[in-house]
């Protein structure tokens, strides 16, 4: 009976182990990309290390057929945009004002793509889960900052659509993932494509400087930084396609990302928590609950 249990259990939140475990390991990633002195090419190596990790994985799943080549390949372009997004924001506004603004948008564009484009269904609860946690996501940015500096207001413009092209990104990977036979698969495959993206737009960013050099001095973190995105990843498809259609709950869920950066910061690169950051956290867990009785 307790066996029973336990499998029960196991099985119904099993794509919230999954979301929390990915969630994790993102915040590890993007504390590793402070670290480091060139994102684009930090990125890129990465992304290849990531590809090293599952590459013993890409010998055991069925070898993509031709049209899940294809969703792999858009669902890599979606991952380029999203960096091309990012690049430009970044000109504008610092991570301090540009990743909660990104993060915080996310979840209300990916709860529309869901709805009107995955035609999932999504409760009221959790809407006002997910709804909850963008504004407190939002509320962790630096206003006063905003209101004083047009060009940071500008900034927060492609902040907004760099938001767009995190859901566009997560929309394709949560629908393309679903198609394959086998959702190892795609994960497998997943970072050789997204590393020749990675790839093209480094060169794209290192027209006037030197490509090499730039490489060789990320290598060390890209290691820690490649496996590391390869765990976050693989653990937030698993939980997609576990989750079934419910998009929005697992992207919602992923946002916790945001308390556990904070925790890191904290701990580990020494950064202060004001209470915009400390409410910012406790309503991203208070939206999570929400999700989570829906």
């Amino acid at each position: 009976m307790n066996l029973l249990l336990i499998d029960e259990f196991f099985h119904g939140h099993s794509a919230t182990f999954f979301v929390l475990i990915s969630a994790a390991f993102h915040a590890c990633f993007n504390a590793a990309l402070k670290t480091g002195k060139d994102r684009h090419a930090l990125r890129a190596c990465s992304s290849w290390v990531s590809a090293l990790f599952y590459l013993p994985l890409a010998f055991i799943v069925p070898f993509p057929t031709a049209p899940e080549f294809l969703l792999l390949t858009v669902s890599a372009f979606a991952h380029f945009i999203y960096q091309l997004l990012q690049a430009k924001s970044l000109q504008h506004a610092d991570t301090v004002v540009g990743y909660p603004i990104t993060r915080g948008s996310a979840p209300l564009y990916i709860t529309l793509g869901a709805v009107f484009f995955l035609q999932e269904k999504v409760s009221a609860t959790v809407l006002a889960g997910a709804g909850l946690v963008s504004l407190s996501v939002l509320c962790s940015a630096p206003f006063h900052l905003i209101r004083k500096d047009s060009a940071v207001r500008k900034g927060v413009f492609w902040s907004l659509l760099t938001g767009a092209g995190v859901a566009f990104y997560t929309l394709c990977d949560a629908h393309f993932s679903r198609q394959f036979s086998n959702p190892l698969t795609f994960i497998a495959w997943f970072f050789p494509f997204n590393g020749l993206f990675m790839t093209l737009n480094i060169l794209l960013q290192s027209r006037k400087t030197p490509l090499i050099p730039r490489i060789l001095q990320e290598k060390n973190r890209a290691l820690r930084a490649g496996a590391i995105a390869a765990v976050s990843y693989g653990a937030v498809i698993l939980a997609f396609n576990l989750a079934g259609d419910r998009t929005t709950e697992i992207a919602a869920l992923r946002e916790t990302s945001v308390v556990f950066g904070m925790l890191l910061g904290f701990f580990f690169l020494k950064e202060k928590l004001n209470l915009r950051k400390i409410v910012a956290g406790a309503g991203i867990l208070a939206g999570c609950f929400l999700i989570k009785i829906r």
